[in-house]
């Protein structure tokens, strides 16, 4: 007759087997809802907007490199709204400053003026006239908008002739939240209010 475990050893292995279990099933759920969590990003993006990648340091301190944001769609915009727009193939972001027909003017300080108001920029820590080659005070042209950089001593926006002002047509989105780093994820408005 063969030897047979121990009521103790099949209790430990009974014990070893509901383990298992319970991390398959943990496995399973975390499993479902990573899917669940995929096919609502999609579905956002699809029908709602999209998720970008912030490739530079020009809206600093706002945003950073490297951090995601989600764009959604709109119809229409206000001035100091961070919007995404088509340029040669990329998606960039900047800060919407005016509109087609205003006025803006930069002074030697990096004031900004619009129909010479000056705008309330709470959301940058430096003044700076930055790489501006346009002639100042300038007329935003007709279908466009003016856009500039958080960091305008660095950033590269309507008040230099490589990037111009915005088409209308090519604007993606408005960025209104950040999804990744985890730890500054959140409204990216919700700061400046």
């Amino acid at each position: 007759m063969k030897n047979l475990p121990s009521s103790a050893a099949i209790r430990r292995e009974l014990e070893r087997e509901k383990r298992l279990l319970g991390a398959r099933k943990k496995a399973r759920i975390f499993g479902i809802l990573g899917v669940l969590v995929l096919v609502g990003v999609l579905f956002v993006s699809v029908f709602a907007g999209s998720m970008i990648r912030m490739s530079g340091n020009a809206m600093t301190p706002t945003i950073h490199k490297d951090d995601v944001l989600f764009v959604r769609k709109c119809d229409t915009y206000e001035r100091g709204d961070i919007i995404a727009f088509a340029y040669v193939e990329k998606t960039v972001i900047r800060r919407l400053a005016a509109f087609e027909g205003e006025w803006v003017d930069i002074d030697a300080d990096g004031n900004v003026y619009v129909n010479n108001v000056i705008l309330e920029e709470p959301y940058i820590t430096a003044k700076d006239l930055g790489d501006c080659d346009i002639e100042l005070p300038f007329q935003v042209p007709t279908g466009t908008v003016f856009v500039l950089a958080d960091a305008r001593d660095i950033g590269v926006d309507s008040r230099s002739t490589t990037l111009g002002c915005v088409p209308v047509s090519d604007i993606r989105g408005k960025a209104v939240f950040r999804l990744f780093p985890w730890k500054n994820m959140g409204s990216l408005y919700q700061q400046e209010d």
